[in-house]
């Protein structure tokens, strides 16, 4: 059991990485450190040139940057296990099969214990629900 959750952690880290190395070379990922327009509009701060700018390391009570951010990362981990899943379906009827599992050089004795634990239905497949449940364990 511990085998295929290991295997399902990696693939998502090397689906995360290759997903935010993608973003950020597109320009869709910025720096949290950015600063705050001045008040006369050109970017540059000095005495009296309006209000302090954020310590880079503390976060005000107001700031979500960084949930956005990690809004973006679990989206990108949804669709990276979304990606996964539907390589693993190779009929595309929307659940995991042993036959399909194996096929994709899995290990019976992993799905059959994959099964017990996160096939809340009973049905004998892997929902995709099921299959990121058992991703997140």
């Amino acid at each position: 059991m511990s085998g295929i959750v290991i295997t399902l952690s990696l693939l998502a880290c090397v689906l995360a990485i290759s997903e935010a190395c993608n973003q950020a070379s597109q320009g869709g990922l910025t720096g949290g450190n950015t600063l705050p327009p001045s008040a006369d509009g050109d970017n540059s701060y000095g005495p009296g040139s309006g209000p302090v700018p954020p310590h880079p390391f503390r976060r005000r009570r107001d700031d979500d940057s960084d949930n956005s951010a990690l809004t973006l990362q679990s989206q990108a981990m949804s669709k990276m296990m979304r990606r996964l899943f539907d390589e693993l379906d190779a009929d595309d009827d929307q659940s995991v099969t042993a036959e399909e599992w194996v096929r994709r050089r899995g290990n019976a004795e992993d799905y059959r214990q994959v099964l017990a634990e996160f096939d809340k239905n009973d049905d004998d497949v892997l929902s995709f629900d099921e299959f990121l449940a058992a991703s997140k364990s």
